[in-house]
């Protein structure tokens, strides 16, 4: 026995020093990496930054925040211990921080922005102030963001036995409203942009929610006389729609108005991965949404009383000033050239530009900002060269480059401050510091520190489709000419014109071609779908638009101030009438633009861990980051379309049929096809191929029974109460789904889903036993323990009320 024991030490001994002299050649190894790396790690900063805000939103409530911060800051400092000299320690040390100071940057931002809400939802007869006034033609309607003054105790409008009054020039008697409200109670400080507004404090108009006040602030509109009242005014902001069948005169920017609304909670995702308008509202401090119900009155002309009002009424009056000299056919491309707006550009011009892979466009980023900048500083250093005195005495170009800055920013306002507007500001301010000290222009890590400095100050961005989309298209196209092989067709002065013009549209092709390969998984998640020609079609785009359309609609408004600019606005007309030509032919090609089921999140940010991986290292390991990519478009190919989707209302429900001719088919009719188009992008097909193969809708009352022999299973659909059911009714079929509550005798098969299911989970899919899955399974709209602030204001009264009969 003793001979066995000492043997079994022996070969013990001998594994733990195998695996202790492996472990030690892996760090070796590891360190050798790092050190050939060691420019690339910044760049993964905001990656972990970013990666403790995304944390935050996946994690549905405060323990598994409070867990997940406290693991970061154990590995942290478990790193600190390990780190010595330790180059992979000291990244670990610092990433696990940096994450950890996400979540607590995103938890502040959450909070802070709180928005007041009133306790009940209906019509309200509302004063205000507009802050954001936007006409968009193409749906008929003009979409008003208006200030509403709040007062503590929760009141939305003051006591009556006070002597505090609205000023107005009208009529300073009349009601703002008539109900009572409760203040969320805020459990952190004020931070950054949200301070509550008191009669001497500021408030954040912006025209979106931009980064504008963290410059310029801007003074609350409203004033009230003096006397003795407890009573201090906050403001509540809510989103109304004017249809076109009221006159939209003097809804301007600035304009204070009365108007008669039906206002509604911000509505959240009605199914998975879907627009989520509550979370996006949130953190605009936007309170509630609603429609006009009689014509809004003008109670005073717009007073442009600070910055933001300013340039928010600039960029109104812009955008209807270009679309007034375009025309209706071409103005809303024109106009979001300049202003950002897409309000005004038709449905089948939006839909053309993005299967033809021209949204990007459309959207006032580097390309705009780069032709602004390069245009101010060639006038600005041609005129400053007029005298000999400044040649000789003054430096130039870092004069020239200051103008376009200052130029750039003003522009970037005006533009609406949207993320990738934002985003090639801070690139250009960094090129343009880079340019006055003789450093590299253009490199990754300005892109890193525009996009940790946008994290810092807004973090909610990280899930913005076009906070994802801008900086990976921007990220592809340096991380791409930092490759050697690319070289070739960078260095261009001794070939013939021919051959420079070909290195070009080579460059274009491989560039174009390695954006849309990138951006997919982003656009995948985000709109279901894809497209092949989107390099073709830009390498007639993007010369069109850079030294055709924008310096024509430049020149145009420049002229305007002197009447002459007849030809240029001609000159603009007709390339944006070419560019639509080119999206529409592109658009009209076989899988231009394909769509896709819906892939989970988790799909998304594999691959782009891929792509991360693969563009930020320069050495031989990053060949690693193509396995992500390609599982992932294996999981994307056998990625199966789901059986049923029901909306988070349970008034829209779609299903796979056994008909090859209509694969599905949606429950009900419904008079607003917002639901069904979700569903039907979310299943992967476009609302053309919607008509098609849906077919008709299948019942036109409350009860609706399918029973579907390929997938093995009987559906009921109740629509509103679910008077008459028996639990016979229900035991007979493996599916019960309801809008209404459903009674506690109500036991089917296999599962029960009525209002207060989908109040909690929101809207559901389900995928059924296939090849590819072994067994059922259900994709929920959200947790069903979500505590994210934004959660909080969709209450289940009515689950607790009916607690006893819905079981």
């Amino acid at each position: 026995m003793k001979r066995l024991s000492l043997r079994f030490l022996d070969r013990v001994r001998v594994k733990a020093d195998k695996v202790r002299r492996k472990v030690s050649s892996f760090d070796i190894w590891l360190e050798e990496k790092l050190e050939q790396e060691r420019d690339q790690l910044p760049l993964w900063l905001p990656i972990a930054f970013g990666s403790g805000i995304l944390l935050w939103f996946t994690i549905p409530d405060i323990s598994g925040w409070v867990g997940c911060g406290c693991l970061l800051l154990a590995l942290a400092l478990g790193a600190w211990l390990w780190s010595g000299e330790k180059r992979a320690a000291k990244a670990v040390l610092i990433m696990a921080v940096a994450a950890f100071l996400g979540m607590v940057d995103i938890s502040f931002r959450a909070y802070n922005v709180a928005p007041i809400a009133p306790r009940k939802w209906g019509v309200f007869d509302i004063r205000g102030q507009i802050l954001q006034s936007e006409y968009q033609p193409s749906r008929k309607r003009m979409r008003l963001v208006v200030a509403v003054p709040i007062f503590e105790g929760g009141f939305l409008s003051p006591p009556s036995s006070q002597s505090l009054s609205f000023i107005s020039p009208l009529s300073p008697s009349l009601p703002l409203f008539s109900k009572k409200v409760r203040r969320y109670q805020a459990s952190f400080t004020s931070f950054l942009f949200m301070a509550p507004v008191t009669q001497h404090a500021f408030f954040r108009p912006s025209p979106v929610a931009s980064l504008s006040s963290l410059f310029l602030p801007e003074r609350s509109p409203f004033r009230f006389l003096k006397g003795k009242s407890p009573a201090r005014p906050s403001v509540m902001r809510v989103r109304i729609s004017v249809n076109d069948r009221f006159d939209f005169s003097g809804l301007e920017a600035g304009a204070r108005i009365s108007v008669r609304a039906k206002l509604t909670a911000p509505m959240p995702a009605q199914i998975p991965a879907g627009y989520d308008y509550a979370e996006i509202a949130w953190f605009q401090g936007i309170s509630g949404t609603g429609h006009a119900l009689d014509q809004p009155v003008i109670l005073e002309k717009p007073v442009l009383s600070g910055f933001s009002l300013l340039m928010a009424s600039i960029h109104q009056k812009l955008t209807r000033h270009i679309i007034a000299k375009v025309g209706e056919k071409s103005g809303g491309i024109a106009a979001a050239f300049v202003t950002n707006d897409i309000g005004s550009i038709s449905e089948s011009d939006t839909v053309a530009m993005r299967k033809a892979g021209l949204t990007h466009l459309l959207s006032v980023g580097g390309m705009h900002i780069g032709v602004v900048i390069a245009a101010v500083m060639f006038i600005t250093i041609r005129i400053l060269a007029l005298s000999p005195y400044f040649v000789l005495h003054f430096p130039l170009r870092i004069i020239a480059a200051c103008n376009a800055a200052f130029v750039g920013m003003i522009y970037t306002f005006v533009a609406g401050c949207e993320i990738p507007t934002v985003r090639s500001m801070l690139t250009a301010f960094f090129i343009l510091f880079g340019m006055m000290i003789g450093r590299k222009a253009m490199s990754l890590r300005l892109v890193a520190a525009a996009a940790m400095l946008i994290l810092f100050i807004q973090p909610e961005n990280i899930l913005s489709p076009s906070f994802q989309l801008s900086f990976a298209a921007v990220g592809t196209v340096i991380a791409l000419a930092e490759v050697p092989i690319m070289s070739i067709f960078g260095d261009r002065r001794e070939v013939g014109w021919l051959k420079k013009t070909a290195f070009i549209i080579a460059e274009i092709i491989i560039g174009g071609m390695m954006v849309e390969a990138v951006v997919s998984p982003i656009t995948l998640y985000h709109f279901h779908q894809s497209g092949f020609y989107g390099a073709l079609a830009n390498i007639l785009a993007i010369p069109l638009t850079t030294f055709v359309t924008i310096p024509a609609e430049g020149l145009a408004l420049l002229t305007d101030l002197i009447g002459c600019s007849a030809p240029f606005w001609w000159v603009a007309d007709q390339s944006i009438r070419l560019l639509l030509a080119i999206a529409h032919y592109v658009a009209a090609l076989p899988m231009a633009g394909f769509m896709l089921p819906m892939i989970g999140a988790w799909l998304c940010l594999f691959m782009m861990a891929g792509w991360l991986w693969l563009g930020l290292w320069k050495t031989s390991w990053r060949l690693w980051g193509v396995m992500p990519l390609v599982l992932g478009v294996i999981v994307i190919i056998l990625n199966p379309r789901p059986d049923w989707v029901i909306s988070r209302d349970g008034k829209t429900i779609a299903f796979k049929t056994d008909n090859p001719k209509h694969p599905y088919q949606f429950v009900w009719p419904e008079k607003d096809s917002y639901s069904q188009d979700q569903i039907a992008n979310l299943i992967g097909f476009d609302p053309e191929e919607e008509k098609r193969l849906f077919g008709k809708n299948l019942c036109q009352k409350g009860f609706c029974a399918i029973a579907l022999a390929q997938q093995h299973y009987h559906f009921l659909a109740i629509k509103g109460k679910a008077a008459g059911l028996t639990p016979e009714e229900c035991s007979r079929n493996d599916w019960v789904v309801s809008s209404g509550y459903l009674p506690a005798s109500c036991h089917p098969k296999m599962m029960k889903i009525d209002r207060c299911v989908l109040a909690e989970r929101g809207g559901l899919v389900f995928y059924g036993k296939s090849v590819f899955l072994r067994r059922p399974r259900m994709v929920a709209g959200y947790s069903m323990n979500d505590r994210h602030p934004w959660m909080r204001g969709m209450e289940m009264r009515g689950c607790k009320k009916n607690l006893n009969r819905n079981g």
